[in-house]
């Protein structure tokens, strides 16, 4: 004679925003075929006579097939416990012994756009954590999404930063001198949060590469530098800087000579206020936004008319 369901496995859980996802295993049917599932819910901790019913009659399958319910409208933040009976002809069987307790929760907040500084191949990006995640019953973030673009380009790609809470990042394999826009997105168990706005636009580089070829070509009381211009970092050469000592001295004689005249392309200077017959050895650097370059090899000796 048909009987009653057994009853389900205890529901396996997963929360979402406002909602939380019941999975468990039909049971066996009686004998009569099972024709729905009633539901029930009750606060974390609290007796089990405060049940109630959260949805009759949902969801068939097969005994002994997984089952699949979502139970919306529930309050982000509250600690929940989920239970499940099955039903046939015959009537209701036995509730399903109580879920781990599941705690609903929203999808991170917006974070800030992140702030990038730029350095040779590299940008690091600095972000605040979004407020509003705890605050509005979420859980704690995961992870962050990190995505960048070409500036003036439409299409993001992803970087792929591994998983981490951290609101720090340093993405480094970049091309010095183009320009690159950021975004992040927050992640909890609920799922991605809004993308961030943009970052403004950040260009990594580094300072000039030394000059090479420097020449010296003596004057009435002066020299005429020329060389050939270094790579510039990836950002443009504003200037040059001189260095001079008297031939024969080591190199911590060198000190730094004002310049005049000088053309940055192509590049060369004249130094001035020289003795005349006194033999003088000198370098050049290169500067941009981002600093000074290692200087020139030493120029041959070379002495003022």
């Amino acid at each position: 004679m048909p009987t009653t369901p057994t009853a389900p496995t205890a529901p396996t859980c997963v929360f979402g925003n406002h909602e939380v996802t019941l999975n468990w295993t039909a049971p066996t049917n009686g004998g009569s075929t099972i024709n729905g599932y009633n539901f029930q819910k009750k606060i974390a901790g609290q007796a089990d006579s405060t049940y109630i019913l959260v949805l009759e009659g949902g969801s068939t399958a097969s005994s002994g097939v997984a089952t699949k319910y979502t139970a919306k409208g529930l309050t982000n933040g509250v600690s929940y416990v989920f239970r499940v009976a099955a039903k046939n002809s015959i009537g209701l069987g036995p509730w399903s012994p109580g879920s781990l307790p599941v705690v609903p929760s929203n999808i991170p907040g917006r974070p800030d756009a992140p702030i990038c500084l730029s350095g040779n191949g590299q940008v690091t990006l600095n972000w605040v954590a979004p407020e509003t995640n705890i605050a509005f019953g979420g859980a704690p973030i995961t992870d962050y999404i990190i995505q960048r673009k070409f500036d003036g380009s439409v299409t993001y790609a992803t970087v792929a930063d591994g998983v981490s809470s951290a609101t720090t990042y340093t993405n480094t394999g970049l091309t010095n001198s183009s320009r690159y826009v950021y975004r992040i997105a927050a992640v909890n168990a609920s799922g991605v949060g809004m993308w961030s706005i943009d970052s403004l636009p950040v260009t990594p580089g580094t300072t000039p590469g030394a000059p090479t070829g420097l020449s010296v070509v003596p004057g009435v009381g002066s020299v005429t530098l020329s060389w050939v211009a270094p790579a510039n970092g990836g950002a443009a050469i504003t200037d040059y800087v001189f260095q001079k000592k008297l031939a024969g001295q080591p190199d911590s004689s060198f000190a730094s000579t004002p310049d005049i005249s000088i053309s940055l392309s192509p590049p060369s200077s004249r130094i001035q206020g020289l003795t005349k017959g006194t033999s003088y050895v000198f370098r050049v650097a290169a500067v941009n936004v981002r600093g000074t370059s290692p200087y020139s090899a030493n120029s041959a000796a070379v002495a003022p008319k």
